[in-house]
């Protein structure tokens, strides 16, 4: 609804002012799982996304406006939009790293066509980041550095010393719900060139 609608975007524009006056304008700012949006949520975005990246605010106790310059902060939107063609070159290529760079992007960036449209976000967006799914040994490595994490955060409480055998990252590391893959979107104006996220 646009009662609904409205409260969104003064949220997020409310929270984006307070943390980019923080950072004196500065900063990075990820919008994560993009396809679960609701159309229009994020129509608040477009001035950030504009040729003149700025985000005006009106304070509901001082009624004051007060605009705040992005010139300097980097949008990121993280959607698993594509996953599905990612993993279908993947596949058809025997391999991720004998992917085609030229043929990863025109699958994603075809696959985000609907998406940016559905949002409303055409011509905003300039650039898409694929990232591939992590491979096997790089899941062991997460799985052992946030063992290491748990290890140092609850020793003295839920244990003395956490030891975890190398048999079971290796099982963990096999599980579906441990992978993960999907794109980031750079907004108009921010470079880079699609990479694996490992």
């Amino acid at each position: 609804s646009p009662e609904k609608l409205s409260v969104y975007h003064d949220i997020i524009r409310s929270r984006l002012v307070q943390h980019l006056q923080e950072c004196d304008g500065k900063a990075v700012v990820l919008f994560d799982e993009v396809q679960k949006v609701i159309p229009g949520t994020l129509d608040v975005m477009k001035s950030v996304l504009s040729d003149r990246p700025q985000l005006d605010y009106v304070d509901p106790v001082t009624r004051k406006t007060s605009t705040v310059h992005c010139d300097n902060a980097v949008f990121i939107f993280v959607s698993d939009i594509g996953a599905n063609e990612i993993k279908e070159v993947v596949v058809k290529h025997n391999g991720r790293e004998n992917v085609p760079e030229a043929e990863l992007n025109h699958v994603v960036r075809s696959a985000m066509h609907n998406q940016w449209k559905r949002l409303h976000f055409e011509g905003l967006i300039d650039m898409i980041i694929p990232f591939l799914p992590f491979e096997n040994k790089e899941i062991q490595q997460i799985l052992r550095l946030k063992i290491e994490e748990l290890a140092d955060e609850h020793r003295g409480g839920f244990w003395k010393t956490l030891q975890v055998q190398d048999d079971v990252v290796k099982y963990l590391s096999t599980k579906k719900y441990i992978k993960y893959h999907g794109v980031v979107h750079v907004p108009r104006g921010q470079e880079g060139k699609p990479y694996n996220r490992s």
